[in-house]
This record gives structure tokens, sequence and C-alpha cells, in this order.
């Protein structure tokens, strides 16, 4: 599989404010609402005010289009990481899958994912 990690910084933020939308249309910004809040994604700087965040991750995208039928590219990935003691985010758009890592265990990311056989640009 084919990776490419994105250099700017993300974070994790719980929006209590309601409704947000991106400032610009740049990278990556998802926004979940759930039964305990809204939870915002986005590059660091670009969170909502006075969100209690988590500063620190990278985000790692699934270069490739996937089909909803595929089974175990997820699993293909962070289960590797996770045997590696490497901490992750998922997050999946209709066209596009999300690994969030922390800066700290990106290089590990990196070389555990290389030799499990995917392919990681940086």
């Amino acid at each position: 599989m084919r990776l490419r990690l994105h250099p700017e910084e993300y974070v994790v933020a719980r929006n209590e404010s309601g409704s947000v939308r991106p400032k610009d249309n740049e990278g990556l910004f998802a926004s979940i609402i759930g039964p305990d809040g809204n939870t915002v994604v986005c590059r660091y700087g670009l969170e909502p005010i006075q969100a209690d965040l988590e500063r620190g991750w990278r985000a790692m995208q699934i270069d490739e289009s996937l089909g909803f039928g595929e089974i175990g590219v997820i699993a293909s990935i962070v289960g590797p990481l996770a045997a590696a003691g490497v901490a992750v985010f998922v997050i999946s758009t209709f066209s596009l899958d999300w690994i969030l890592i922390k800066e700290g265990a990106v290089g590990l990311a990196i070389e555990v994912l290389k030799t499990t056989g995917h392919e990681v640009r940086t």
C-alpha cells in the first residue's frame, strides 16, 4: 500500500461551540458529531477558539482510493503499528483513509510500515 506523510502538525480538538468550517481547504479537516460532543481534526492553528485539544499529530494518507468492499487494508497498516506500540487515530472519508500518528512516533511508524511491505512517501 502506498502512503503519504503530510508535513503539517494536526490537532484533535473537542469543540463545544457546535458546527465549524475550515478556514481554508488545504489538508485534512474532519468534524465528527456524536452523542458525547463535537470532535474536530484539523491543521494546528485552524482549530476552533477555546477548544480542548491534543496537539502533535501527523497525518498519513493512504495514497489510493479504496472501495468500500476492500477488507483488511486498515488492519494491514494499524496492526503492525499497534504491535510496535505506535498509537493511531484513523479517519475515513468517502474516498480516502487517513492514519494520524503522534509526531514522536513518526520515525518508528515509517520503519515499521516499510518493513511490512508498505511504501511511505514523505
